[in-house]
């Protein structure tokens, strides 16, 4: 997936993100934000085809603005978060309020569960550079922040999340492909809506946060926040 910033260069992407499933990667290639992947034995069902914003900055919003949503042509969901434009608007409430609450899942984590706890500095970290580059940006008003991120703003690329466990009742085959996914808040609930080219629409209901998580360089210790977070399920 290529993020573009049309107002400097309609040809080079601003950043890129690789949308594969690890199973199907050769080699990975880095690029300039993101990695692209070189791969002979290319699976066309697991292209892909579709994606969607988890919404727009709002104060009660969690890491969902944060959040690009997409299926794969076999119908497979992912998720990768964190991603922003190098500028963007987000609402103050939003940034204070997902910046206390990765303060005291850092805390309680400190002392549960240290390997976790890892995963929430990095939170904490993240959000404390956007909160950094708001003080030399010209603010729009009280209630937004203008941001600033950049290639730098993390030394890790954003980790695929899935694919997620979904109650498919009907297998995609005979030619049943996914054509169209959104993302949709209906009063409290979060859900997905993923359309297949035979007319139908299936909707999931997102029944956890969505966080941020990066891939980290395998080391001799094994991060287990990593198992922690893939027990989410849509």
């Amino acid at each position: 997936m290529n993020m573009f910033d049309i107002s400097k260069d309609i040809d080079e992407p601003e950043q890129v993100f690789d949308l594969s499933p690890i199973s199907t990667q050769k080699s990975v290639t880095t690029t300039r934000g993101g990695f692209s992947v070189d791969d002979d034995d290319h699976n066309g069902d697991e292209d892909a085809v579709t994606f969607s914003v988890g919404g727009t900055s709002q104060d009660q919003s969690g890491w969902e603005p944060f959040t690009i949503f997409y299926g794969l042509r076999n119908g497979h969901l992912y998720s990768i978060c964190p991603v922003i434009p190098y500028k963007s608007t987000v609402r103050r409430n939003h940034l204070e309020t997902l910046s206390c609450l990765s303060r005291v899942k850092y805390e309680q984590a400190k002392r549960t569960n240290k390997s976790l706890s890892m995963l929430f500095k990095l939170h904490s970290d993240w959000i404390h550079y956007l909160f950094e580059s708001a003080k030399i940006a010209q603010n729009l008003d009280n209630d937004a922040l203008a941001v600033t991120s950049s290639k730098d703003h993390m030394p890790y690329a954003v980790k695929r999340q899935g694919p997620f466990l979904t109650n498919h009742t009907m297998s995609l085959a005979d030619g049943i492909q996914v054509t169209d996914i959104l993302y949709v808040t209906v009063d409290v609930i979060n859900m997905v809506a993923l359309a297949l080219n035979n007319g139908t629409v299936q909707n999931y209901i997102i029944g956890s946060e969505i966080d941020a998580q990066w891939q980290l360089p395998v080391t001799n210790t094994q991060y287990t926040w990593e198992k922690e977070v893939m027990k989410k399920i849509i």
